[in-house]
């Protein structure tokens, strides 16, 4: 077989193929659509699962905030009356009480640092909530516009 009827059969055979190929039945176009509509439907469940979750989140750490903001308060509060009960006792010349309410009052001291810290890390947390939940709303919102434009082809 010589070079120009090898490359007649190669044509004729790719001829064939493309022919066979195009009597093949398509898929139904409404049944694909049908079916990316219900894993669309899917996904926009899913993001509002992934909605109800960052709002409960997001109600959690700002009571968390609440609560140690409370509870900084009250070490501030406390830690004022240490100081004053100083104050007196140094002004009576009791100088071992004044002592021994000092190191009370460098207590409470540590306390307020550690609630400070408590703050700022459940104000993150909250600040994360915010962006998480404003994530899943953007994509909770392409899957409809995506679902919408399934099935407008149905």
């Amino acid at each position: 077989m010589n070079k120009t009827s090898a490359l007649i059969a190669s044509a004729v055979l790719a001829l064939i193929g493309a022919a066979a190929q195009a009597q093949a039945p398509a898929a139904p176009v409404g049944a694909s659509a049908a079916q990316q509509v219900r894993q669309d439907n899917r996904e926009i469940r899913r993001d509002n699962r992934d909605i109800r979750q960052d709002r409960r989140d997001l109600t959690q750490d700002r009571k968390d905030v609440a609560h140690d903001q409370a509870d900084l308060k009250q070490d501030r509060r406390e830690r004022a009356v240490l100081q004053h009960r100083e104050d007196k006792a140094v002004a009576n010349g009791n100088t071992q009480a004044a002592e021994r309410i000092e190191k009370k009052r460098e207590a409470e001291t540590r306390e307020i640092q550690h609630d400070k810290r408590d703050v700022a890390h459940d104000q993150a947390d909250v600040n994360h909530d915010k962006r998480d939940l404003r994530h899943d709303k953007r994509e909770r919102a392409h899957d409809v516009k995506k679902r919408n434009h399934d099935a407008a082809k149905m």
